[in-house]
């Protein structure tokens, strides 16, 4: 009876295609990177891949660093073999296009990187992998100028968050902004935010689905220059930074770098080939969904190189995870996934983790 029914879980989970919803954002055009060009020819495109070959190393490994890499700088002299498709798109004129000063380029080259490729890339480099699906950042920012104190929520603001997001985009980095209804004004108030008041911050934080928050206080001075103070606060460890500058995506770009490098840094792996095994039990798996579901989830972790069902006893299914890492990095990949909690005990069962197995219930 088991053998039948673990061939046809086995069946089922391949032939399903099934949504995996997690508190990890899984960020999207990790492998895409538009480069402006003059021309279509073979010499401009050969240029522009070099070009967006780096900024797309940088947004996998999660690493700035990853381009002094001996072995990835002759890799992006080649950068075309790495493609897997481009195309051109004709840059807009702007309405003032007959203003003095450079022009912009009259293409824009979009390129595609083989994913394969440059996974195996990075693994062959010993240098870092950071999936896909990554933690999200609520960004709190209040803006004090000549305008007045407020928060850039308003159409007139757009242009600030594009920037934000923007320089956030280019590191593969989720955000999440605050909608500032009633409920949080109710307990933040602009001074309790432009005085970085901790506890109103985490009060009003809590509703949403974030691993940090980062705010940024940004003031205006007269003479057309910003000063900008930012707070990233993550896992209960803070760390500052402050800069003063002309051109606000200056004092942007960052802070926005090194919230990216200190999240890379513990979730982002450099497989190690280790042949390590994890025992993981899964309660509550009560559909065919739920298993393909939750094989799928696994062999697409970067920690896992294998997946094999072992038992299923009642709604308890038991797999076995060949890993490329230590036990430490799986379960930190798997504290983002909300649907699995880790447990002590299978409810209903003497059954601990006396085994070393990793317990979670499925939610």
């Amino acid at each position: 009876m088991f053998i039948t029914r673990l061939v046809l879980l086995c069946g089922m989970a391949l032939s399903a295609v099934v949504a995996f919803n997690a508190t990890a954002n899984t960020v999207e055009n990790l492998y895409i990177e538009s480069v402006p060009v003059a021309d279509q020819q073979a010499a401009a495109r050969s240029e522009a891949a070099t070009a967006g070959m780096a900024p797309v190393l940088v947004r996998i490994s999660g690493s700035s660093t990853v381009v002094l890499n001996s072995d990835i700088q002759r890799a992006i002299k080649n950068a075309v073999r790495y493609l897997t498709k481009f195309s051109y798109q004709k840059t807009p004129l702007a309405a003032d296009s007959i203003a003095e000063g450079p022009q912009p380029l009259p293409y824009s080259l979009e390129l595609q990187f083989r994913k394969p490729a440059i996974l195996d890339l990075l693994r062959s480099s010993n240098e870092p992998i950071w999936a896909e699906d990554r933690p999200a950042t609520l960004v709190w920012l209040v803006v004090d100028d000549l305008a007045g104190r407020r928060l850039p929520l308003g159409d007139d603001e757009t242009e600030l968050r594009q920037i934000v997001e923007a320089s956030a985009a280019r590191r593969g980095l989720p955000l999440v902004w605050p909608v500032y209804d009633l409920q949080e004004q109710a307990t933040l108030n602009l001074g309790s935010l432009w005085a970085a008041d901790p506890a109103a911050i985490a009060l009003a934080s809590q509703r949403y689905d974030v691993s940090g928050t980062l705010l940024g206080r940004l003031l205006g001075t007269s003479d057309g220059k910003w000063r900008v103070a930012w707070e990233y606060n993550f896992s209960g460890t803070s760390t500052y930074w402050d800069s003063e500058c002309k051109m606000l995506a200056d004092c942007i770009n960052g802070p926005i770098d090194a919230v990216a490098e200190l999240l890379s840094s513990r979730y982002a792996l450099i497989s190690t080939d280790q042949g390590n095994v994890a025992t993981v039990k899964i309660v509550g798996v009560s559909s065919f969904e739920d298993y393909g579901t939750l094989l799928f989830y696994f062999k697409q972790l970067i920690a896992v190189s294998d997946v094999a069902l072992s038992s299923i006893k009642g709604d308890v299914f038991e797999f076995t995870l060949g890993l490329t890492a230590n036990r430490t990095k799986l379960e930190e990949l798997i504290s983002l996934n909300k649907r699995l909690v880790p447990v002590a005990t299978v409810e209903g069962s003497d059954e601990t983790i006396s085994d070393n197995s990793l317990v979670y219930q499925w939610r």
